[in-house]
């Protein structure tokens, strides 16, 4: 007897490929639900680990005893200050524990407070500043105390403090009240290659403790006159674009002292006064004659120490000779008390042919010791001929 084998209807057939289809979609829809959700908390958090690496600040000062530092916000998001450490020689002596210490916007800056128990003179202090993007600041959230100690959404920057500064010794000033602005450069522009001056000089003001727009006065003396020539305009309190100021006079020749000055109240130009030779005499073809012509400060934007002057001379001549001489160009930095800080300087041999009436001559000179722009009041550029 035949066995008989079992028949499958086509409508059975369709109902048992339905439900593997849809279990099949099931899956997949879910698989791709999984995969959005770890695409979307991967890509959350490297965002969030960019942010991390566009915040960053700078101490643009740290002294103790007192416990006092500006914090800079050069980075390209807003950041919390939320926790301080100080060491002594690598000891911890003070944790300010976890709290809101300061909100710094991007450009701006904020003076803290810290403490510094038993510090002395010569200690090798250290302070340490804990700070995230300030959109990750939220005390409420647990994902952002759990951070805080995870080290994942914030970051950790490490300045060495300063001893006192003793205003009596000479070269240590105490800091501006209320705001100020750094002056690096200065340059009074000629009436041609000439010793006379124009109706026009630059400076430049590339740092200060706010972003904003001041009034500058600009004050030319001649130093072997009583000519006298000023000019004022409102200008960026930072900025690394060279500033035009307009004199309401020219005419005046080297050499000259330049006194630059803040109008707007409670902000001070700490590079406040510059002075710029001019030498002359004669030789056995006619005269000749040497002048400063721009001064330009070299410093470490991440500590504000001045290292480096870069200064521009002009040599000049009468006659149809060659003129050849040994000069002596000498940068002299003087702080606010008026004590002479730090000093360089370089023998540069200049010779003019016949067929030329003038050369300019640029030269970098170092400048020892190594000084805080903050003590850097007036700036003395000598130019000497010594053979």
């Amino acid at each position: 007897m035949k066995k008989r084998r079992a028949q499958v209807s086509p409508l059975t057939t369709i109902f048992i490929i339905s439900i593997v289809l849809a279990v099949g979609v099931f899956l997949w829809s879910f698989t791709a639900s999984i995969s959005q959700v770890l695409r979307m908390h991967g890509t959350e958090e490297l965002n969030d680990r960019i942010k991390v690496l566009r915040s960053r600040i700078s101490a643009d000062y740290v002294f103790y005893p007192a416990g006092e530092a500006r914090l800079r916000n050069i980075g390209n998001e807003p950041i919390v200050v939320y926790r301080l450490i100080v060491y002594n020689n690598g000891s911890l002596i003070w944790d300010s524990g976890i709290q809101e210490i300061a909100r710094i916007n991007i450009g701006k800056t904020k003076l803290i407070r810290f403490s510094c128990p038993g510090c002395k003179e010569g200690d090798p202090i250290l302070l340490v500043v804990y700070y995230t993007p300030e959109e990750f600041y939220n005390t409420n959230n647990p994902k952002y105390l759990k951070s805080l100690y995870q080290i994942d959404v914030l970051k950790v920057a490490s300045f060495t403090a300063e001893p006192p500064r003793a205003a009596s010794s000479g070269g240590f000033c105490p800091l501006p009240e209320g705001n100020w602005s750094l002056v690096d450069f200065v340059d009074p522009k000629e009436s041609g290659a000439s010793s006379t001056l124009s109706r026009y000089i630059k400076i430049k003001l590339p740092d200060a403790s706010a972003q904003d727009q001041i009034r500058v006065r600009v004050t030319v003396n001649e130093l072997e006159s009583s000519d006298t020539a000023w000019g004022e305009k409102t200008v960026p309190s930072e900025s690394n674009i060279e500033q035009v100021i307009t004199l309401n006079r020219d005419g005046l020749t080297y050499p000259i002292r330049v006194n630059i000055e803040s109008v707007t109240p409670d902000w001070t130009i700490i590079q406040s006064e510059w002075r710029m030779d001019r030498t002359r005499g004669y030789y056995y073809c006619g005269s000749w004659s040497a002048h400063v012509d721009y001064v330009k400060l070299l410093w470490n934007k991440a500590d504000k120490w001045l290292v480096e002057a870069f200064v521009k001379v002009f040599y000049s001549k009468t006659g149809w000779c060659t003129f050849r001489g040994r000069f002596n160009i000498t940068v002299k930095i003087y702080d606010c008390h008026g004590s002479k800080i730090a000093e360089g300087n370089t023998i540069v041999d200049i010779e003019i042919p016949p067929s030329n009436s003038g050369y300019w001559d640029e030269e970098s000179i170092l400048i020892y010791p190594t000084v805080s722009m903050f003590d850097v009041y007036r700036i003395d550029v000598e130019v000497e001929k010594v053979g």
